[in-house]
Formats: structure tokens, sequence, C-alpha cells
């Protein structure tokens, strides 16, 4: 009789996790930036922390896994964003959630040209494109991201 409920709990597992992987997933929407601040330079390259509207219609909740997003400024490649902290966008709801955002400065001569002129002229267009992992219902999957904002200093 033991064996019979370790079968039956373990196909009952089974037909869970199949069930959420065919679950669909609606989309999440992801609004422009509201606030960001600079914390400063670390170890790797430049913390930012990045307030970001996020609206989740689906019932269950999703948490940011990994991020691998390619930044630019002006169309100069400043680095790349690893890291985005520990985040979870809770089911059906919107809420602005604070990112925290490590760019790794891989070539920083690129960059600096391009941090120096947005410093000079307070103005600049940030590009960030690349994968976000996340997970929902246990399964992983990825989102592309391609994002262009104005930004004003």
């Amino acid at each position: 009789m033991t064996l019979y409920r370790i079968y039956f709990f373990a196909f009952l597992g089974f037909l869970i996790l199949l069930s959420a992987g065919c679950t669909k997933i609606e989309e999440i929407e992801v609004g422009e930036i509201e606030h960001f601040e600079f914390i400063g330079f670390g170890e790797k390259g430049i913390e930012l922390e990045l307030h970001v509207p996020v609206d989740n219609p689906n019932a269950f909740r999703v948490r940011l896994v990994d991020a691998d997003i390619d930044v630019f400024l002006n169309n100069r490649q400043l680095g790349k964003i690893t890291e985005m902290g520990d985040v979870v966008i809770q089911g059906r709801s919107s809420a602005v959630y604070p990112l925290n955002v490590n760019i790794d400065i891989e070539d920083f001569s690129g960059g600096r040209v391009a941090i120096m002129r947005f410093l000079f002229e307070r103005s600049a267009t940030v590009t960030v494109e690349g994968k976000i992992k996340f997970r929902a219902f246990l399964v992983p999957r990825t989102l592309e991201v391609k994002e262009t904002v104005p930004l004003d200093f």
C-alpha cells in the first residue's frame, strides 16, 4: 500500500509539472523607467537602482533568474547587465519594482566617450538589448529585450 502511494504522488507531481509547462503566460508589460539612482562604481562596473513599473496580468508570480543584456549609451557599447538582483513580480499586480542593476564595463574606452558626451550635453539615448530569463511555475522561460529610451539629466 505504501509503494502505491509513492507512485501515485510521483505521478501527480509529474502531471503538475507537465501542466505548468503547458500554461500560457500572458505578456508582462514593462513601462519606462520612472526613477534611477546612481549607487556608485562597484568591483565590476556601475551600480544603479532602477524603479520600473511592471504589470503582471498572470495569476502567478514570476521570478527573474538571470540576465544577459548589452547596454549602449548614444550607440556606443557601455557594458553588459548580468545581475538584476532578486526580483519577484507578484501575480495580478501592477506596481513599481526596484531593480538593482550592475553594468559590467567590458571596454571602458568606448563607454568613457559616451559618458563624457552625456555629461556635457545633459541628454543621451540608452539602448538595452538581450535576454532576461525568468521562472514561472518552476519552468524557466526567456524574454527577448530591445528598448531605446531617451535620458535627460
